[in-house]
């Protein structure tokens, strides 16, 4: 099963994970230091690809996490059309899992040939994503609502001139693979 973000949804979350506050970001960002936040190596190995060093943006960190996203999408795209290839079971965005939750995850269910004959499935379904899986941890309630994208439009335009520029199949934030799980209330 593939489970995968788009861009903005990816870079939104990487963001967060590095940087933990919004404010700590955008002063990173302004004072141009946000590519320190990732280690040297990462940086100094994604310089050397010519087709995203030359990406007319600064190199920081949503340039970085952006080239780290196509080049993922580029390749498991690779693996998605390769004739004959049934390389996953299923696959499907979060951004489909959260809107569908249940329906999804019995659709992903029936696409494995796994027959679920317990008539409260779709309650228990329903009740794994009540539960806060991030609960005890460092991470958990950091987030705030889904709305508090810390991805504004500045950032979207660096994210359209990595995909433009870098002129590869994936050529959109919102790409969907070959075999995107999508059309779920049609279906059940």
């Amino acid at each position: 099963v593939l489970l995968y973000r788009d861009c903005v949804g990816n870079v939104d979350s990487t963001l967060r994970v590095l940087v933990g506050s919004y404010w700590k970001y955008w002063l990173l960002t302004a004072l141009r230091l946000d590519s320190k936040i990732l280690p040297d190596y990462l940086m100094a190995d994604m310089t050397r690809d010519p087709q995203l060093a030359s990406v007319p943006v600064r190199k920081g960190v949503v340039w970085a996490v952006t080239c780290l996203w196509l080049g993922r999408m580029q390749k498991t795209h690779e693996l998605t059309k390769k004739e004959n290839s049934h390389f996953f079971n299923a696959v499907l965005r979060y951004e489909e899992l959260c809107k569908y939750r249940e329906k999804i995850v019995l659709k992903v269910l029936e696409d494995l040939g796994i027959v679920c004959e317990d008539k409260n499935v779709k309650d228990k379904i329903k009740a794994v994503f009540g539960v806060n899986s991030q609960a005890g941890h460092t991470l958990a309630g950091r987030w705030g609502t889904a709305s508090d994208s810390w991805v504004g439009d500045w950032e979207k335009g660096v994210i359209s001139t990595i995909l433009t520029h870098a002129n590869m199949y994936v050529n959109r934030p919102d790409f969907l693979l070959t075999g995107t799980i999508t059309e779920i209330e049609a279906q059940q």
